[in-house]
C-alpha cells in the first residue's frame, strides 16, 4: 500500500503537478481494490458503504456512487494512471541507466499492465495471455507456488493441479475446462 501512495503521490506531484495525500490515499485503494481481483459490484459496494460512513444522516446516491466507481475505474485507473504510470517507469529507468544501474532497471514491475488487466502480479498477467477473466486470474495468482511463471509454467501447473484440493469455485474450474487448461 506505502509503495503504490509513494507512486502516485509522486506521480501526482511531478507529473501532474496537484499532489494531495488523500487523492493519492484514495488512488492507491481503487487501484489495490482492482487488481487484487475484485469485481465493479465489490468496489462500487465498498465506496458506497464508505460514502455513507462520512454522511451517515444524507442517503446515498446509488447511481452517482456506481457512475462514480465506474467512470474512475475505466477513466482513470484503466486509462491515465496507466499511460502515467509507464511515463513514470520510463523515467525511473532512464535515471537509473544513467547512474549506472541499469541492473536495477531491469527489475522494475510492471505495474500499469497490472493495474490496466486489473492483476497484481506476473503471475496474473500469464492467465490473462492465457485467456482467462481478470476474476479467474486474480483467483489463480494467489495460489499458484510461482509467482513469476512463465506460460508454459502455468499451463503445467494448471494441467497437474489436484483440483479437489484447490477447492475451486466452479466458475473458474469451468472457465478453465472451456479454454483446454486442465
Amino acid at each position: 500500500y506505502t509503495n503504490y501512495v509513494g507512486v502516485f503521490s509522486r506521480i501526482n506531484k511531478y507529473i501532474l503537478n496537484h499532489n494531495t495525500s488523500k487523492f493519492s490515499n484514495y488512488l492507491t485503494a481503487m487501484a489495490l481494490n482492482w487488481m487484487r481481483g475484485k469485481s465493479l459490484p465489490e468496489i462500487i459496494s465498498l465506496s458506497i458503504a464508505k460514502k455513507k460512513e462520512k454522511n451517515s444522516t444524507r442517503p446515498v446516491n446509488v447511481d452517482r456512487a456506481v457512475r462514480e466507481v465506474f467512470d474512475f475505474v475505466e477513466d482513470n485507473l484503466r486509462f491515465k494512471y496507466v499511460q502515467l504510470g509507464k511515463a513514470y517507469i520510463d523515467l525511473l529507468r532512464q535515471a537509473l541507466i544513467v547512474n549506472n544501474q541499469a541492473e536495477k532497471a531491469e527489475e522494475i514491475y510492471d505495474f500499469p499492465l497490472s493495474l490496466e488487466l486489473g492483476v497484481s502480479s506476473i503471475a496474473g498477467q500469464v492467465f490473462i495471455e492465457l485467456g482467462l477473466s481478470r476474476i479467474s486470474a486474480s483467483y489463480l495468482e494467489n495460489i499458484i507456488p510461482n509467482s513469476n511463471p512463465t506460460i508454459s509454467t502455468a499451463k503445467e501447473w494448471l494441467r497437474n493441479n489436484d483440483y479437489d484440493s484447490l477447492n475451486l469455485p466452479l466458475t473458474i474450474y469451468s472457465e478453465l475446462e472451456d479454454k483446454g487448461l486442465l
